[in-house]
């Protein structure tokens, strides 16, 4: 494995503040990846004190990109913390050298381009295992290395489309239009099953020497999160929507309903003794004597007329007061709630579910933290923050063998980028094709000079 610099199970991932705990100190990580669905996985092992380094172009990973009032955007800084930017022009062959003397070394590289892009630019897995037959090279994209649609690009809404997601959520008596979940689902929870399969592979190189290649994708991802559903489909021919309010494969009343100062969610009262008590906790008991509603197959058909009068009657009390009273019955009804309770709330605090970030340009920023926990390594508090556009290219280049003047010279002409001191400090960084144009990222040593001595 290699040595990022760190030492000491509290020693972060090659960056000033040790951050992350060492469960993984020594692991080098190339990242390649841009947006969510490769970020996760890195940020998941950079957390954990890898060493990962994020390859980007030099006008920088297009998930930067961002409206006030942040430098980069929310979804750039959350996916990335704890890594070190190395900006690099890899059409320039000077570039490309630099990127496969990191190859030469580095346990895991990381990319989700479409299938073939690294190949073209001589990064593929072929040729980087001929000069480093141990490295593990995850390859995550849309529709995976086969099929009549691998060539295609994607996302998470795509995904959602194409795997079922959407239609399954169509409600065929028209309470619910279709509708595409809110939150990247497949992105994230795709990140965090790229990440188990890199440990994986990790660790049969442990037992055999072997590196591998590892790919997921995105569809295969939304497969997994509808495991039942598609198995039941599979099997049985049954095709599961989502019907009212409930989820897919769920019957009335499972359904979020408006208390007097929020809603609470229940999926109590599904079969028949459940609902009688459901209606006596609601005071609701004429329901149970109406010939259209004694059965559970009835009451499911007949949601729509029947979801009205829930809400009014849990339109009486305060979520709490529905919690006890579910609860003194041996059923569960429970709050829901905004994320202003949520992140105060005891349950988030005590679990250590938020560290706090000083970043440069932003200030102290609070950001989500890694989800698992380790008995033998506590919770950080802190991250270290996304790292700046070439932020580390000099210190990378340098661990490489490089000498002053040749990252100088890389640097002015445009074969590595390296920013300028004020965009440490900028309210807002320029990013994209516009950058070099500006003089914001063409870095070179009298521009350098120019801005130090003015702001001295």
């Amino acid at each position: 494995m290699a040595d990022n610099g760190a030492s000491g199970d509290g020693a972060g991932s090659g960056t000033d503040s040790g951050a992350a705990p060492g469960l993984l100190n020594g692991l080098q990580v190339l990242d390649f990846s841009q947006f969510a669905f490769g970020p996760v996985a890195t940020r998941l092992l950079a957390d954990l004190g890898a060493d990962v380094i994020k390859v980007e172009p030099l006008e920088g990973d297009f998930s930067r990109l961002t409206a006030e009032p942040f430098v980069d955007s929310i979804t750039f800084i959350c996916t990335n913390l704890n890594k070190r930017s190395f900006s690099v022009n890899l059409k320039d062959e000077r570039g490309l050298d630099a990127v496969k003397r990191l190859c030469e070394q580095a346990d895991v590289l990381v990319e989700n381009f479409r299938p073939g892009t690294m190949d073209r630019m001589g990064l593929g897995y072929e040729e980087l295992s001929k000069i480093n037959p141990g490295l593990v090279y995850g390859s995550f994209s849309m529709f995976g290395e086969s099929g009549p649609l691998s060539h295609r690009r994607g996302g998470d809404m795509w995904a959602q489309a194409f795997a079922g997601f959407v239609t399954s959520q169509t409600d065929p008596d028209g309470d619910q239009s279709p509708w595409v979940n809110g939150h990247n689902v497949i992105d994230y929870g795709g990140g965090a099953v790229n990440a188990y399969a890199l440990m994986a592979a990790l660790w049969n190189r442990e037992r055999t020497g072997r590196g591998q290649k590892v790919t997921n994708n995105l569809v295969n991802t939304a497969v997994l999160m509808q495991w039942p559903a598609i198995a039941h489909y599979l099997s049985e021919g049954i095709e599961f929507r989502k019907e009212g309010r409930g989820g897919v494969r769920s019957r009335f009343p499972y359904a979020a309903y408006p208390a007097s100062d929020g809603y609470v969610l229940t999926i109590f009262g599904q079969d028949d003794t459940e609902w009688r008590i459901v209606c006596e906790i609601l005071e609701i008991e004429h329901v149970l004597d109406d010939p259209r509603y004694d059965t559970v197959e009835k009451r499911n058909a007949a949601r729509l007329e029947l979801y009205p009068v829930l809400d009014e009657a849990f339109s009486k009390r305060t979520r709490v007061e529905w919690q006890e009273a579910f609860r003194a019955r041996q059923l569960r009804c429970d709050p829901c709630l905004d994320y202003e309770e949520f992140t105060t709330h005891g349950q988030f605090i005590e679990n250590s579910m938020a560290v706090t970030v000083d970043d440069p340009r932003d200030g102290e920023l609070v950001m989500p933290a890694s989800p698992v926990r380790f008995s033998n390594y506590p919770p950080p508090e802190t991250a270290n923050h996304s790292p700046i556009l070439g932020e580390h290219t000099e210190a990378v280049l340098a661990e490489l063998g490089y000498g002053e003047a040749e990252i100088e010279t890389l640097s002015e002409e445009g074969a590595v980028g390296v920013p300028l001191p004020d965009m440490f400090t900028a309210q807002r960084q320029l990013v994209g094709k516009d950058a070099r144009q500006r003089g914001v990222f063409k870095s070179t040593k009298l521009e350098r000079e120019q801005q130090q001595g003015t702001s001295s």
